[in-house]
């Protein structure tokens, strides 16, 4: 794997649409990595390639129904597809860190 990546979320505490969900790239020799939702399905549009600027660059989704969440990202510097899924409940928070 040529970059690193880390993801939060967290869930609000009233149930309602509120969710949020970061990508954070961190420094690395790939230029850009692609996000594929795979569900929910209303995310499939969110879907792309998200370029590594310098810095760290975030990839942020925010008004998150509480759900189950799945996606992958494909890092074309070693033809490496990295599959990641979470559930975002009332009250979530998490972090899945990748290097």
């Amino acid at each position: 794997m040529a970059f690193s990546y880390v993801v939060t979320y967290t869930g609000d505490c009233s149930g309602t649409s509120s969710g949020v969900f970061n990508l954070e790239l961190g420094i690395g020799p790939t230029t850009s990595v692609q996000i594929t939702w795979l569900s929910p399905q209303y995310l499939i549009p969110e879907s792309r390639f998200i370029t590594y600027a310098g810095k760290p660059t975030t990839y942020r989704l925010e008004n998150l129904n509480p759900e189950f969440y799945s996606f992958t990202l494909f890092d074309p510097s070693d033809g490496q597809q990295y599959a990641q899924q979470f559930t975002l409940t009332t009250g979530t928070t998490g972090t899945i860190i990748t290097v």
